[in-house]
């Protein structure tokens, strides 16, 4: 029986590819010491330029379960890119003769081939999408099939219209580069919607974000994606929060208490992932903040666990719509962490027997 938020058995969702884009300008042991964490990220592959770079000697030490696809416009370096442990190989679509010289390789190690641009304006758009489609026929015709485009255009809206005509025209899904903002609030709206309306259109595949010196800019736009993508069901999410519009029987302050439950939330999360715990591969737990205790635990029965308000000062705790504990003031909360907390563990400890021994 589908629930609200989750199904009764933990719904799998499958985790969209994060890159992380690494100019040749920034030293690879400034990413071996981070490594580890941009895994923790979210980040899923590195796309590395590779131009005047040792390979693979300086990809040693990076984290393993990361991908790496290296970028060039080189074509005399294109064997290099063809070993361990890299996975891909980025290029112009002028390259792609060139690449084919090495076909028998990339089938056998089953290489992705990604089709990059290097023109941020729209003034040859036609001949962008003339130039990508070309070189996807002439690599499909050979027999590759691990192919994608990688797009980016600071204009959301003619970004829109080349991933439109690459899916219409070839059929591809593409990879799409985000714009870091020094304005956040900015960043936020403008990346949300940029990666919301490519992936519920079914335009996009992956998403690749830049590496600025800092790293901070990249760690909030990957932020913003996975939550973006958790809120559309396209990225796991350690916790879905959702909370009751008010109405006349509201008895709690509802912005408030879904504040310092958000709040707690993350806490949570953040403890278990310095630990290597990745909570929402445990399957998602759906939180729950509804206004009164007489409709709220129904209305909301499909959440795991909530809190709904109740008369002078108290609060219900309730588990998939049954109550648990009536409590006020500070003990509502701690017994809810209390509780959450438990309902964690006993998700993890499930999880964890579900695995088969090696």
């Amino acid at each position: 029986m589908k629930r609200l938020g989750i199904m009764q058995t933990p719904m799998i969702v499958h985790e969209v590819p994060i890159f992380m884009f690494i100019p040749k300008s920034m030293p690879l042991r400034r990413i071996r010491k981070r490594s580890e964490t941009f895994r923790e990220w979210g980040i899923t592959s590195l796309m590395i330029e590779v131009e005047g770079r040792r390979l693979p000697e300086e990809l040693t030490g990076l984290d393993g379960s990361l991908e790496i696809v290296g970028k060039t416009n080189d074509e005399s370096i294109f064997p290099n890119l063809l070993d361990p442990p890299l996975t891909g190989i980025a290029i112009q679509p002028e390259k792609v003769e060139s690449l084919l010289e090495h076909r028998n390789r990339i089938l056998t190690r089953d290489m992705g081939v990604f089709l990059t641009h290097e023109e941020r304006g729209m003034e040859n758009a036609d001949a962008l999408i003339e130039r990508f489609s070309n070189a996807l026929v002439q690599l499909r015709d050979t027999g590759l099939t691990k192919l994608s485009c990688c797009l980016f255009h600071e204009d959301i809206t003619r970004l829109f219209a080349l991933c439109r005509a690459l899916a219409g025209r070839c059929g591809v899904r593409s990879v799409v580069g985000l714009t870091p903002r020094r304005d956040t609030q900015k960043m936020l709206y403008e990346t949300a919607l940029q990666v919301g309306c490519l992936f519920v259109e079914d335009l996009a595949e992956a998403v690749l974000v830049p590496a600025p010196a800092g790293f901070r800019g990249a760690k909030r736009l990957t932020e913003i994606t996975r939550e973006t993508l958790g809120i559309l069901g396209r990225y796991p999410r350690a916790f879905s929060l959702i909370s009751c519009p008010t109405c006349g029987r509201c008895q709690m302050d509802i912005p408030r208490m879904a504040g310092r439950v958000h709040r707690l939330l993350r806490t949570i999360e953040s403890r278990y992932r310095s630990e290597g715990v990745h909570l929402e591969r445990a399957g998602g737990i759906t939180v729950a903040v509804m206004g009164c205790n007489v409709n709220g635990p129904g209305e909301a029965r499909g959440a795991d666990i909530g809190i709904a308000g109740g008369k002078r000062g108290t609060g219900t705790i309730f588990r998939e719509g049954e109550p648990v504990a009536t409590l006020s003031g500070n003990k509502l909360f701690d017994e809810f962490e209390h509780l959450l907390q438990e309902l964690v563990e006993t998700r993890l400890k499930s999880k964890a027997a579900s695995v088969p021994a090696r």
